[in-house]
């Protein structure tokens, strides 16, 4: 059992008082929304039975999906902790006049980008690009959890799981690391560093029977003094579809 199918606790009662149990509320983290209001909804509803510690969006919130502005309000209803990802500095700080595409691909591209810039004006893009690139919470056992977009050694490049990862998280102090951009979810611990990719809410690359999904994660610290992560993927039903319609 995991913190998406408990409402209070996951770990069963026949598994015994030895084992370790959930010392705070989890934190529900999310990445690379792309506008996607729908997608956004879909994971708030499979969390919807929890008191989570609170939420972080680490950046990518707003580009190429049907409704950005409407994905900008929910965040800040939320109060949700957001960073800044390549697509938000970009939406801020590049103007139409500056890009000549060089191709059918591109020229789409450049519309999708100027219709997200129209849709959420000029003051939320200003906004946006103006986001920290970094950002620190703490787990209510006073774990520290860093959020970022990229690698911390370039936050404009995605932090992927591979045989670099430790020297690409060697700069890191606190107990978590949550990032995005690479759309892909994944967790691997690195020494005494927990590194978590939450994946993509808006741009999942999963289909769960022929349906599109929305990635998501939750982490919570145990007893034992672990701080574990359970990502889940959540399908974007036509409900969560109608109620950001």
């Amino acid at each position: 059992m995991t913190p998406w199918d408990l409402a209070e606790r996951f770990v069963d009662d026949d598994v015994g008082a030895s084992a370790p149990r959930p010392t705070g509320r989890p934190l529900l983290c999310l990445s690379d929304i792309h506008g996607d209001r729908a997608a956004l909804e879909a994971v708030l509803d499979a969390a919807r039975h929890l008191q989570i510690e609170g939420i972080v969006a680490a950046g990518d919130h707003c580009l190429g999906g049907p409704d950005p502005f409407g994905v900008w309000q929910r965040l800040l209803q939320l109060g949700a902790t957001m960073v800044r990802g390549a697509s938000d500095l970009a939406l801020g700080t590049v103007h139409a006049g500056d890009v000549r595409p060089q191709s059918a691909r591109e020229e789409a591209r450049l519309l999708t980008f100027l219709r997200t810039q129209e849709a959420l004006g000029e003051i939320v893009c200003r906004k946006l690009a103006e986001l920290p690139v970094t950002a620190v919470v703490s787990l209510a056992d006073t774990s520290g959890v860093m959020v970022m977009h990229g690698s911390p050694n370039d936050d404009l490049r995605g932090l992927l799981d591979d045989e670099h990862l430790a020297d690409e998280v060697a700069c890191v102090a606190e107990d978590v690391l949550v990032v995005g951009a690479t759309h892909r979810g994944f967790e691997r611990r690195v020494a005494k560093l927990l590194v978590i990719n939450a994946g993509s809410v808006g741009r999942s690359p999963t289909r769960l029977q022929n349906a599109r999904s929305a990635h998501a994660v939750l982490v919570q610290p145990f007893s034992d003094g672990v701080v574990r992560a359970y990502g889940r993927d959540v399908p974007v039903s036509a409900a969560a579809v109608r109620r950001a319609g």
